[in-house]
């Protein structure tokens, strides 16, 4: 396969020139899920249980349901999270902290941040994203590193945002600035529908994606908080000498079942022609 480091999406107007370039076709993983929704209303309205006012304990149990119930319709399983491969001792063993947690300890003892700037403003939340990385930022810190074999992709479990304190945002929370100040209130069903709603003047039902991808390839899940290891269902090497180079050293550290190999994760999405304009 060509290395595909310098290479600029936004060249390219349709995805046969672009598979042509890379002297590959699109992922199998694309190829075998992409397939357009059914008849799904737009954004899908999520099954919304009502209990009536209750304990704060009931309110968050309700929170749960919903976003669960939603999940299942869209068949959303995974959510993915990108880092260099030498951040994942430490997240195996501690879980995957906030930016905020980790800048308390001393410089020698922090992991390699993927984005230095923060623009979102919240350092006190992790980024993840939903069933598929977010190919756009994921290539602009693989093309800077010059080498794709530095990265992996960690999948965890869909649960982590049923039970986790998180928020979901449409499109990159920090695009064209525009910083959602009380980011913390976007933690209920309908902000997560909303990812799956229309984009602007981008109609969902044309990009013939599938249906458990949010619209905008941008969209974001945060964390507010540690997302223990034993929600991790498999972290994806780039290669078979990037996931050997790791298992050789960190062999007593994670069972060998939940390493894989799959460049389909470090693919673009095959919508990709629709976002060419969209700024990270």
């Amino acid at each position: 396969m060509a290395d595909n480091s310098a290479i600029d999406f936004d060249e390219f107007d349709n995805i046969e020139d672009l598979c042509s370039e890379l002297d590959a076709p699109p992922a199998v993983e694309i190829i075998l899920s992409d397939k357009p929704e059914p008849n799904l209303p737009h954004p899908v309205k999520p099954v919304i249980r009502t209990r009536g006012s209750g304990s704060a304990t009931s309110i968050l149990q309700q929170r749960s349901e919903q976003i669960r119930d939603f999940c299942q319709q869209r068949q959303i399983t995974d959510i993915c999270h990108f880092t260099r491969i030498e951040n994942l001792k430490g997240i195996i063993t501690e879980g995957l902290l906030p930016r905020a947690e980790l800048e308390k300890r001393p410089t020698v003892c922090r992991p390699i941040f993927t984005d230095e700037l923060r623009l979102d403003g919240h350092t006190d939340a992790s980024c993840l994203s939903i069933s598929f990385p977010n190919y756009k930022m994921f290539y602009q810190k693989r093309r800077e590193s010059k080498d794709d074999n530095l990265w992996a992709v960690i999948i965890y479990d869909y649960s982590i945002i049923t039970r986790l304190n998180c928020a979901f945002t449409v499109h990159n929370a920090a695009a064209g600035g525009s910083i959602v100040a009380d980011l913390k209130t976007r933690n209920s069903v309908e902000s997560l529908a909303e990812s799956f709603g229309d984009f602007g003047n981008i109609r969902r039902n044309e990009l013939k994606i599938p249906e458990n991808y949010p619209t905008n390839p941008q969209s974001e899940v945060l964390a507010f908080e540690m997302i223990p290891a034993n929600y991790i269902k498999r972290v994806v090497f780039f290669s078979s000498s990037s996931a050997n180079k790791w298992i050789n050293e960190n062999r007593a550290n994670y069972p060998l079942n939940k390493l894989t190999i799959d460049k389909g994760k470090y693919n673009f999405r095959r919508d990709f022609i629709h976002w060419k304009k969209e700024s990270l």
